[in-house]
């Protein structure tokens, strides 16, 4: 099976600015000085990435950036999307997001005090009747 390079280089810059980023709001600029002036591994993934996209072009700036993001924008690739906002004073800022869900949390709140009990009586299973013996006073 044959690989999009396209799409290759678009999911490794998605999940580069994920793993730098993760839901954050940032402006073109800001992602790119970020990558560029930061010594970190998850940056450095994401200036590989802007690598990619640039060519290595020195000229490279956050305008050009903005650009490829505003191609970009919205295109699923592996469960990861562009997406942008405008501030209020009108600067568009950009986040890679998850298509997928996150994982709904256990529902560790019972509604009742019986709910509790018999949530609790069924983790302990056939040890309640014994802790119920041991805490019952004697004469």
């Amino acid at each position: 099976m044959d690989t999009d390079p396209e799409a290759d280089t678009l999911w490794n810059f998605m999940s580069a600015w994920r793993a730098a980023f993760v839901d954050r709001w940032l402006r073109a600029g800001e992602a790119l000085n970020t990558a560029r002036f930061r010594e970190k591994p998850e940056t450095a993934l994401l200036q590989e990435a802007i690598d990619a996209i640039s060519g290595a072009d020195s000229r490279f700036n956050d305008r050009r950036l903005g650009h490829w993001l505003q191609k970009h924008r919205q295109v699923p690739v592996e469960g990861l999307r562009i997406v942008t906002r405008r501030t209020r004073t009108g600067q568009t800022e950009y986040r890679v997001e998850s298509l997928t869900p996150p994982a709904k949390p256990p529902d560790t709140m019972c509604s009742s005090p019986a709910d509790r009990l018999h949530r609790y009586a069924d983790l302990l299973g056939d040890a309640l009747p014994l802790l119920l013996a041991a805490s019952e006073p004697s004469h």
